[in-house]
């Protein structure tokens, strides 16, 4: 099984909102806090649905993201294995994301960061644990305060994950946002789908991690920077 996550943003003061998804590949959707960003805030959105496709993030209704939420289990020497993406992966996982965003007409296309990659490497392997899935990560922010997006993607299969499949998943969501009014359609998810086509989120980083302490422990993280769902905001 699998499942899906990812991040929103609001207004004032920065609260953030995860998605998490399940199923045979599932994504993860987490509830972040964010600490106030200038003017508007961060919220995430997502959590992950059990799926025979993996998922990430849950779509606000007005796009808005579901607030981030702590933890239940805090990070103890996590018994995690990391499989970090070849250059062909990486190159696809971008790829698999510019023909989203080119779809719509959004011309600035994303490109890979080793930062980013980084930070999404290291809060995957703590194996957080939001019950059966991965938590998203509740602390977004790059060294230099840049806040991040995320998307989750798990399965409870021990076979080793694709970034293409995860993106694929995400991209699915497409079917449930409803551009004019900015929202997703009742019951469904669309906010993995629009943190990818958020034009200026224009750096992407994943990590792939094998937590033993999750049900749905084989997970693929993404982050984007900067992240994107911002309450009352449409992605392009």
């Amino acid at each position: 099984m699998q499942c899906w996550c990812t991040p929103i943003t609001t207004t004032p003061t920065p609260t953030l909102k995860p998605e998490t998804s399940t199923s045979s590949p599932v994504t993860i959707k987490p509830t972040p806090t964010i600490p106030k960003v200038t003017t508007t805030k961060p919220t995430t959105s997502g959590s992950p649905t059990t799926t025979a496709t993996p998922s990430t993030t849950a779509a606000p209704t007005t796009i808005a993201p579901t607030s981030i939420v702590s933890p239940s289990i805090t990070p103890t020497a996590a018994p995690s294995t990391s499989n970090k993406f070849s250059a062909d992966e990486i190159a696809a996982i971008v790829d698999a994301h510019n023909k989203l965003r080119s779809a719509v007409g959004i011309t600035e296309m994303m490109s890979w960061s080793t930062a980013v990659e980084d930070f999404a490497i290291s809060y995957a392997q703590q194996c957080v644990s939001g019950g059966a899935l991965m938590a998203h990560n509740s602390n977004r922010y790059l060294a230099d305060k840049t806040y991040v997006g995320e998307n989750i993607f798990a399965s409870t299969s021990s076979a080793v994950l694709s970034g293409v499949d995860a993106v694929s998943s995400w991209g699915s969501e497409k079917l449930y946002y409803n551009y004019t009014t900015n929202s997703c359609q009742s019951n469904k998810q669309c906010g993995h789908y629009t943190q990818i086509v958020w034009r200026s989120s224009l750096k992407v980083g994943c990590a792939r991690v094998k937590c033993s302490n999750i049900s749905y422990g084989n997970t693929i993280l993404c982050d984007y920077s900067p992240g994107g769902n911002y309450v009352g905001q449409k992605p392009y």
